[in-house]
């Protein structure tokens, strides 16, 4: 039961911060979902990607201070309110190539290379994703 509280309020969570990016959820949840299976206290790529969105410290920081937030690592990069309202501000602004965990979404999820989340993202790293 444990499992379904957590995705359920993961869900709940993501839900309200994707509509403030007018982005779908779903896409984001499955991406979520690839990266850290939902869990916020996730190390991943041999220690140097951290949270629910797996964010590399140095990309985080840039992309904080990009967008205006001030954000203190590591302690925010656990922070499951702070890491998906950054992920979502780097999708909505098109940076949706940062993330590797595109290649285990299931097809149907993945947005199309005309999604704006694509926008900032060369052709060749789209080639490397698999997105079509």
């Amino acid at each position: 039961m444990t499992d379904a509280i957590c995705t359920l309020t993961l869900w709940a969570l993501l839900s309200g911060i994707a509509a403030e990016y007018d982005l779908p959820v779903e896409p984001v949840y499955q991406l979520v979902m690839a990266e850290s299976i939902g869990d916020p206290l996730a190390v991943g790529d041999n220690g140097k990607a951290l949270g629910l969105a797996q964010f590399h410290q140095d990309t985080f920081k840039w992309m904080a201070r990009l967008y205006g937030m001030v954000y203190r690592l590591p302690d925010d990069a656990y922070d499951s309110e702070k890491a998906l309202r950054l992920l979502c501000a780097a999708l909505a602004d098109g940076r949706g190539g940062h993330w590797t965990g595109w290649r285990r979404v299931p097809s149907q999820f993945v947005p199309g290379r005309g999604d704006r989340i694509w926008r900032n993202t060369e052709e060749s790293r789209l080639d490397a994703l698999g997105v079509r």
